[in-house]
C-alpha cells in the first residue's frame, strides 16, 4: 500500500469513528442522571447557551438533586418516553444543576426567578436571558408526568 492508499483508508476510518465518538460524548451530559454538586454551573450554562445559540435551541435549566425522588422519576418517565426525550432534546440545550445541602449555587441561583421545589426548569435564551419558570408540579400525573402535559410545555417552547 502506498502513502497515498494509506492516506485515503485512514480518512475513511476517521470518517467512520469520528463522529459517533462525539456523538457519544455529547449525548453523555444529556443522559446523565446525575446532578453533579461540584460542577460550574455558570460554565455549563454557556456553553449549553453557545450549543443553543448555533443550534438555533433554548437552554432548559434542569434543578435537582440525585437526593431528589421527583428527579428520578422525571428520568425514568424520560426514559420510558422517548419522543418526549427527544422532542425535550431537541428543543432546548439541557443543563443540570444542583441544589441541595452540598451546594446551594446560590450565587447562580440569585439570577434566576425564586422556586418552589425541585425538579425546576428554566428557560433561557441564547443570549443568556432568563425566559420563563416552570414548576414540575403542573407536569406531574399521579406518581409521574402526564405526556400530553410534558409535550404541550415542550412545544410551547419551540416556537
Amino acid at each position: 500500500m502506498n502513502f497515498k492508499q494509506l492516506s485515503a483508508a485512514f480518512l475513511i476510518l476517521l470518517c467512520l469513528f469520528v463522529p459517533g465518538a462525539l456523538a457519544g460524548a455529547g449525548q453523555a451530559l444529556h443522559d446523565s442522571r446525575h446532578y453533579d454538586p461540584a460542577r460550574d454551573p455558570f460554565q455549563d450554562l454557556d456553553a449549553a447557551a453557545d450549543r443553543a445559540a448555533s443550534a438555533n435551541k433554548k437552554v432548559l435549566v434542569m434543578v435537582g438533586g440525585d437526593w431528589c425522588s421527583w428527579c428520578h422519576i422525571l428520568e425514568a418517565f424520560l426514559a420510558e418516553n422517548p419522543d418526549v426525550k427527544n422532542r425535550l432534546y431537541g428543543t432546548f440545550e439541557v443543563v443540570k444543576v444542583y441544589l441541595g445541602e452540598e451546594n446551594y449555587n446560590e450565587d447562580f441561583f440569585s439570577y434566576f426567578p425564586d422556586l418552589n421545589g425541585v425538579p425546576h426548569f428554566y428557560i433561557v435564551s441564547a443570549e443568556r436571558t432568563v425566559l420563563g419558570s416552570q414548576s414540575t408540579a403542573e407536569l406531574e400525573k399521579s406518581r409521574s408526568y402526564d405526556k400530553g402535559r410534558f409535550m404541550s410545555f415542550i412545544d410551547g417552547w419551540s416556537r
